[in-house]
């Protein structure tokens, strides 16, 4: 008793599995730069990955995290053997990922300026507004990504 079939189609599929290997790393850099493209879309729409609608601004008008562009400006990835991630070097970024209890160091308190007026506090609580992804994301996300890790697979497939 044998095998029979086209073990030429079978050839090509083992070669195209060899390649990933390969051209893995193109494959993660589409990945992490959709990501990138993902986290600025919830900047703009205001939504976090999981598609959920972030906080509204309570001072001011405009939206949350947009106020001078900088945090959002400073999303960038990295690659690995095994993946990619994203991260910022801004020291404010876990506040506003995770949310805060800001408590004043002095009898003065706190005072900002917000919407053209000036406030205070004695403490000020910021709410999470994640704008990272930590383990899952949206079906939004996950469908791009599948599409994206699909294309490279029929590409080397194809040869």
């Amino acid at each position: 008793m044998g095998l029979t079939g086209d073990f030429g189609k079978l050839d090509q599929l083992a070669k195209a599995l060899e390649a990933i290997g390969d051209k893995k790393r193109g494959l993660l850099k589409d990945l992490a730069q959709e990501a990138l493209a993902k986290v600025g879309e919830g900047f703009e729409t205001s939504t976090s990955p999981l598609g959920i609608p972030w906080a509204p601004l309570l001072l001011r008008q405009g939206q949350p995290l947009l106020d001078t562009g900088r945090l959002r400006s400073s999303i960038t990835y990295a690659l690995s053997d095994s993946g990619f991630s994203l991260g910022t070097a801004v020291a404010y970024a876990p506040v506003h990922q995770y949310g805060a209890t800001i408590q004043a160091k002095s009898a003065k308190g706190l005072r900002w300026r917000a919407g053209g007026r000036w406030y205070g506090a004695k403490q000020v609580k910021v709410p999470a507004r994640p704008f990272l992804p930590e383990g899952r994301v949206s079906a939004d996300w996950e469908a791009e990504f599948r599409g994206i890790a699909l294309e490279w697979m029929q590409a080397l497939l194809k040869g």
